[in-house]
């Protein structure tokens, strides 16, 4: 919400009137206001459902919605939704029905709206106009989640989150952090700035392909404004198997970053907070995430700002780098639909190398400080694999041809070439090469070491 929006205030002004025909007028403008907001056609007292009046439509080329708007004391019944049906059904099937209420709604009426679907309606109640005139909430995925719920649940009441589904990739154990003592860490902390970059074990290049090219972008506005919401989102890519125990995050301060694997460390790492800064001489109002996997066709990643302090996600930016316009959009439709992304999205073609590459002039020997560690339990030889290794940073302070990250006095977390079973260490580690990538919000860096 902007500080200088008058939304909020003209709300306020609406619960000072006494005059009930003023506000409900008053009312009906500003329930049309939030939906041209949204990129609606509107159209207030419209004749849509002709004889009878209707307190606005809006509607655009996808979606169409008849809107009462009611502020009264009595609570919405069910001769008010029945209202509303006999006005729907002077309109085309596709047609929406919405009943935008600053009172109490009767048993009654949720009954009515659940025992009759053939024309869906839906109801905004007082908190969530509050949310929507806050800027708090997004109107088109509050709307997509009440018609799932009716449609699919059955009820006419509440936002539940979209069903989660177990995905194949979930069978697989996350990659640990083991440090020399044995121990298992839930995150490695360095020193570090907001470099909007994160290490990763393995980076997908969308270019090894037979055909010319350097593939397809695609940004998309995920609407998440708090942590629920962001955690909501992480569960529903896991649904989708676009999360793996690979996957890796950072989530950075001014002069600390703490990094990991796995969905489950990342939720853990944003519910413990506090833990983090513990281990902090101060701590920045803002912090941010940066999250990366394999997707179908390529690899995307995740940038999401949030605040220090409290629940609120500021933004959260989604960005997929693919080997080009995939020619089935159903897993794309279906990334859409579980996340409520509304915002229109374009492919772009990318202008660079999907990846570079630098080989050391010399390698570099590292001592590690941790190891990345893949548990197989049908591994008849070792059940626990080192796959990489975390280690201070040698190329801290020198020039490069090569990310900020790289630059960056923190730990390097780096693939290891040859595996080697954790009970058994290597004497001598070096760094070989390093990778990376851009996304149009992030970049991917992968170091390559060996024994």
């Amino acid at each position: 919400m902007r500080h200088d929006d008058p939304l909020p205030t003209k709300l306020e002004e609406l619960e000072g009137l006494t005059a009930p025909q003023r506000r409900g007028r008053q009312f009906e403008q500003l329930v049309a206001e939030l939906f041209a907001r949204a990129g609606f056609d509107v159209v207030t007292n419209a004749r849509a459902a002709h004889p009878r009046q209707t307190d606005v439509h809006a509607s655009d080329h996808r979606e169409a919605y008849l809107i009462e708007a009611k502020w009264r004391t009595a609570r919405i019944g069910s001769a008010d939704v029945e209202g509303v049906r006999a006005r729907l059904r002077q309109q085309p099937n596709h047609v929406v029905g919405v009943i935008v209420t600053m009172g109490p709604v009767s048993e009654q009426a949720l009954r009515a709206i659940e025992s009759d679907r053939g024309r869906v309606i839906v109801i905004l109640d007082h908190s969530e106009v509050r949310r929507l005139v806050e800027g708090s909430s997004d109107l088109r995925r509050l709307l997509r989640l009440k018609r799932t719920q009716l449609v699919v649940h059955g009820r006419a009441s509440g936002t539940p989150p979209l069903a989660f589904a177990s995905s194949p990739r979930d069978l697989r154990e996350p990659l640990s952090l083991v440090p020399p003592d044995g121990s298992v860490l839930p995150w490695i902390l360095g020193s570090s700035d907001y470099l909007d970059s994160c290490w990763c074990l393995s980076i997908a290049d969308i270019d090894w392909v037979t055909a010319a090219g350097a593939g397809v972008t695609l940004d998309l506005d995920v609407p998440v404004t708090s942590l629920d919401e962001l955690k909501e989102v992480i569960d529903q890519l896991q649904a989708l198997s676009w999360i793996g125990p690979e996957a890796s995050w950072t989530i950075q301060q001014a002069d600390a970053t703490w990094s990991g694997f796995g969905p489950d460390g990342l939720l853990a790492a944003i519910a413990r907070r506090q833990d983090r800064y513990a281990e902090l001489d101060r701590a920045h109002h803002r912090e941010m995430l940066v999250f990366a996997d394999s997707c179908p066709g390529g690899w995307y990643t995740l940038l999401a700002d949030l605040d220090a302090s409290s629940d609120w996600v500021q933004r959260v930016d989604m960005s997929l780098q693919l080997v080009g316009v995939p020619d089935d959009l159903g897993e794309l439709t279906r990334l859409r639909e579980r996340l409520a992304i509304v915002q229109r999205g374009f492919f772009r073609p990318r202008t660079e190398r999907s990846v570079h590459s630098h080989w050391l002039p010399e390698p570099i020997e590292v001592t590690p400080v941790a190891w990345v560690v893949e548990h197989d339990a049908d591994n008849p030889r070792d059940p626990h694999w080192a796959c990489g290794i975390a280690f201070a940073n040698p190329l801290a302070g020198e020039d490069g041809d090569w990310p900020a990250l790289v630059r960056e006095e923190s730990l390097v977390i780096a693939s290891l070439r040859s595996w080697h079973p954790l009970s058994a260490p290597r004497g001598r580690y070096v760094l070989e090469r390093l990778e990376w990538a851009h996304s149009s919000d992030a970049t991917l860096v992968r170091a390559i070491a060996d024994w």
